[in-house]
């Protein structure tokens, strides 16, 4: 554990990659991960949530590229598998989940997870999923969904990392993209890198409002401003 922090926030990698973040997923009750992949730290014990729930997006195992959720729902892209759909509502249900709101969304592009930036009160989205905007506030149950942007980019999702208690967004952003974040997030946040110097936040970071796993590369100074971000002192 790092620091004097009232959570847990520990260094990671999933079989010996730092980019902890390609391949998992949670919110504040649930960690989504994939079949044949090992994280080397006890995942569910720092995030404090109730069940690991396996999940692969067409044979695949980049959930945070694929998949976004808080903790109402869950947007999956249109290329999962009617299996790997099946058997994650099953294991929903098995662990007395099943009411969360499960949408695949029909559109080309499929990497969801780098083209939304949620936690339960909003969502910032790549203006090429404007148009489903209602789906977003259905699904997620959130009360607000802008268009925005990161460095200019938008993969904002990839460029930023939100909880319910805060959010971190490149060291790079522009000060009126991450006052845009602020305002639709309804919380708190700040800029930063993970793995040395990466501004692809999103690939170095799982957490949630319980605690949070970086990747292993990350230095103590990168480490502290996650914790800080995401409220986790």
């Amino acid at each position: 554990m790092w620091l004097d922090m009232k959570k847990e926030i520990v260094k990671a990698n999933v079989d010996g990659d730092a980019n902890i973040g390609l391949y998992g997923v949670a919110n504040d009750y649930l960690f989504f991960s994939p079949f044949y992949k090992s994280f080397n730290v006890d995942v569910l014990k720092i995030l404090k949530v109730k069940a690991e729930v396996k999940l692969t997006i067409d044979e695949m195992p980049f959930l945070g590229m694929f998949v976004v959720v808080n903790n109402k729902g869950m947007i999956l892209p249109y290329m999962i598998k009617d299996k790997e759909l099946t058997f994650l509502k099953k294991q929903l249900q098995e662990i007395n989940e099943g009411d969360m709101n499960i949408y695949k969304l029909e559109h080309k592009e499929n990497a969801l997870g780098n083209l939304m930036l949620c936690n339960d009160r909003g969502c910032v989205i790549s203006s090429s999923l404007i148009k489903y905007s209602k789906i977003f506030y259905d699904v997620l149950g959130v009360e607000v969904v802008k268009t925005g942007t990161i460095m200019g980019a938008e993969v904002i999702g990839s460029l930023g990392y939100a909880t319910n208690e805060g959010f971190i967004i490149s060291a790079y952003a522009e000060e009126e993209e991450y006052n845009l974040i602020k305002e639709v997030l309804k919380v708190d946040g700040d800029i930063g890198t993970v793995n040395y110097g990466s501004p692809f936040v999103a690939s170095g970071i799982i957490a949630n409002s319980k605690g949070a796993l970086v990747g292993e590369h990350s230095t103590p100074i990168e480490i502290g401003r996650i914790a800080e971000s995401l409220n986790l002192m």
